[in-house]
């Protein structure tokens, strides 16, 4: 077994080559510097992209770190050395320019190829930081994710949250944290909603008391985090309280600085409230893709009148 690794692997080779190792270390250094502060560059750029959900910009952000994270660095030094002078001289064929690429140092395609390939991981490492270290607090409620929309339910003790959450539960909707639910602040624009460790996947019902909604539903109906969309607020039927009918202007409420659009639902009985904050979701979801109902109608209202006046 000796002779036949003494064949395949000559020890005093690693012995012979190890002063030549060392004369190529400043380079190895150099490299491994220069490509470091390239990815934590790019990977900064890229992570305050994905916490601001810049539309575009973030699908592709979020396709290139798929295929960073998701190919051989190996393959992607490939690329860099190979395509990178292909793509050069293309562009001097169809142009006519005159693009130096035998001058183009070796050391730059392999400092641009590790570069990226830390990128997508730095992207990732910072997001996560920027997400646990973001300013938070904890407040009262319940969140749910509603197609997508994150819905945070608030009101008084008792009024109906958590029996609303089960209910969007066994409708196919996920539950994220019942009772108490931890928001982070991403950025100006994202709040982050979470569950405390010693809650997640429980649910407090009075006269029946926890259960875990995990175990009985699944694993499809719950969430470890969901940024937060809108807050729908439950409160008792006031017969003197003038209630929004239209909707035409957004409320807003806000946490930690940011603005939520909120919505004040009242209780009655008979109202199936988990019928009404899905159809909030899905109305916010389609105000965001730019229809809003209510400035239809009211176009349809403004239309028939100036007709009859010129009629």
């Amino acid at each position: 077994r000796t002779k036949i690794m003494g064949k395949l692997f000559d020890v005093s080779l690693v012995f012979t080559s190890i002063p030549e190792l060392l004369g190529k270390l400043p380079i190895t250094l150099e490299l491994a510097l220069l490509s470091m502060l390239l990815g934590l560059i790019l990977g900064l750029v890229m992570a305050i992209i994905k916490m601001h959900k810049i539309k575009v910009l973030t699908q592709l952000t979020n396709l290139l770190i798929s295929l960073l994270r998701g190919t051989p660095v190996i393959v992607q030094l490939y690329v860099a050395f190979f395509g990178i002078p292909m793509f050069f001289k293309a562009i001097n064929q169809k142009f006519g320019t005159n693009l130096a690429v035998a001058d183009i140092p070796g050391i730059a395609y392999a400092m641009i190829a590790l570069g990226l390939n830390q990128a997508g991981f730095m992207a990732e490492i910072i997001r996560w930081l920027g997400v646990q270290l973001a300013p938070c607090i904890s407040i009262h409620g319940v969140l749910v994710d509603v197609y997508g929309e994150g819905v945070l339910i608030t009101g008084e003790s008792g009024i109906g949250k958590s029996e609303a959450a089960l209910e969007l539960i066994k409708r196919g909707h996920r539950l994220v944290s019942d009772d108490v639910v931890e928001l982070r602040k991403v950025s100006d624009v994202t709040l982050v909603g979470s569950a405390p460790d010693i809650t997640r996947h429980f649910i407090e019902l009075r006269g029946i008391g926890i259960i875990d909604v995990k175990t009985l539903f699944g694993v499809e109906s719950v969430k470890d985090t969901q940024a937060i969309d809108m807050v729908i607020k439950l409160e008792d039927w006031d017969k003197d309280k003038e209630y929004d009918r239209l909707g035409l202007e957004d409320q807003y409420t806000e946490f930690l600085g940011n603005r939520v659009v909120c919505h004040s639902i009242p209780v009655r009985p008979g109202r199936n409230l988990a019928i009404i904050v899905e159809s909030a979701a899905v109305n916010y979801r389609q105000k965001k893709m730019g229809y809003n109902a209510a400035q239809e109608l009211y176009n349809r209202v403004q239309a028939n009148l100036s007709r009859k006046q010129d009629d």
